[in-house]
């Protein structure tokens, strides 16, 4: 999904208001991403042995994060 948004080369301040169309190949991820049920699924990890504090970031133009132990 992030492929395609890019792929469309908006401008976020001049295009706030503008309509796009949606590929099917999308449309299929929003479904499952917007469904309530998947964002209530939960994988088990196993026993906590330790913690670590990791932080994350997105936006339209990449990701990054940090991992501090």
């Amino acid at each position: 999904m992030q492929t395609w948004f890019i792929g469309l080369r908006l401008d976020l301040k001049r295009h706030k208001r503008r309509l796009v169309t949606i590929p099917p190949s999308v449309e299929s991820n929003l479904r499952f991403w917007g469904s309530p049920e998947n964002g209530r699924r939960g994988a088990p990890l196993g026993q906590v042995i330790s913690y670590i504090t990791v932080f994350t970031d997105a936006s339209v133009t990449g990701w990054g994060g940090t991992c501090i132990e």
